[in-house]
This record gives C-alpha cells, sequence and structure tokens, in this order.
C-alpha cells in the first residue's frame, strides 16, 4: 500500500512538470488555447503599488499598446512558498521586477478583465518559481 502511495505521489510530480513551455507571443495570439491550463512561461515580471503584470508583446508584430497579464500567486503557494517564490517575491518588494521562469494556470477571456482599472485580459496564477535570474 506505502509503494502504491509513493507511486501515485511520484506520478502526479511528474505530471506537474509536464505543462507546456509558451512563448508570450503565443499566448497573445492563441489565448483560447492555453486557457484554464498549466503553462510554463519565461517573463520579466512588474510590481507597482496596485499590481503586478507582465506585458505580452503583440502577436503579429504590428506596433500597439501591449497587452497585460496580471501576475497572482496561487493561495496554496503564498500560504507555503518555497525558497524561489520567496525569492522572486522579495525581488518584486525591494526592486518592482524580476526575470522569471513560472508554472502557473493561464485565463484568459473574451467578457472578464481582471486588474486595477480592469486592464488586463490576461492572468497567470502562479503555482512555482521555476527559476530567477
Amino acid at each position: 500500500m506505502t509503494r502504491l502511495l509513493l507511486l501515485a505521489v511520484a506520478c502526479l510530480a511528474l505530471c506537474a512538470d509536464q505543462a507546456p513551455r509558451v512563448q508570450l507571443d503565443q499566448l497573445a495570439a492563441s489565448p483560447g488555447r492555453y486557457n484554464g491550463k498549466q503553462v510554463i512561461v519565461i517573463a520579466e515580471v512588474y510590481s507597482g503599488p496596485e499590481m503586478t503584470v507582465i506585458h505580452l508583446p503583440s502577436a503579429t508584430g504590428e506596433p500597439r499598446p501591449p497587452q497585460l497579464m496580471l501576475v497572482t500567486v496561487a493561495d496554496s503557494t503564498s500560504r507555503k512558498p518555497g525558497r524561489l517564490e520567496r525569492q522572486f517575491l522579495k525581488m518584486l518588494k525591494r526592486s518592482g521586477e524580476a526575470h522569471a521562469t513560472l508554472q502557473g494556470r493561464f485565463d484568459s477571456s473574451e467578457t472578464r478583465v481582471w486588474g486595477h482599472e480592469a486592464c488586463c485580459k490576461f492572468r497567470l496564477v502562479i503555482d512555482r518559481v521555476i527559476d530567477l535570474r
């Protein structure tokens, strides 16, 4: 029974690492494809007094105002942050920005928006920080 439980836990850990690595322009171009799913992104994260965001590049490369993705931390992660999550939050608090590889649930909606003054069409709910630079 113990072996079965250990095998199940190992399987869940492996499955958690199977989230696809997605470029930010892919999220902007095909948000429906990733909506509600776990993704891994590498991004420059900016934090201010109102919110924390990632700037998404234009999917077509045409000049236009950047789309913003609100960045939040999952409740379970904020209650028990690991070493990298603590460093990430400390870096954002100290300098207002961090270059990070993040895994989390991507949310998008045609009708719902998130953030201060409803600025963000997308949201990333961070489950873990994979790397910091």
